[in-house]
């Protein structure tokens, strides 16, 4: 996924796409942890809550790749 922050008017589509790539690989590999790693502003978009840069956001989607419920891990102070 890219990086939309210089253009916003891609966050609605790149989310529609992001849940479909869930649906995908919940759907080819039900059991199988999906590990994704992205930017700040697309996991915003995608869970419509601020995170800091550097948090882990474990996320509960539903079968067709739809944000539930998440916890979020902070980014360890360096």
């Amino acid at each position: 996924m890219a990086l939309f922050f210089d253009d916003a008017r891609t966050a609605k589509k790149q989310t529609q796409d992001l849940e479909k790539l869930i649906q995908v690989q919940l759907k080819e590999n039900p059991r199988t942890p999906l590990i994704l790693v992205t930017h700040q502003v697309n996991i915003e978009s995608y869970i419509g809550k601020n995170v800091s840069t550097g948090d882990i956001i474990l996320v509960k989607v539903d079968k067709h790749g739809k944000y539930i419920s998440q916890q979020i891990y902070p980014s360890p102070a360096f």
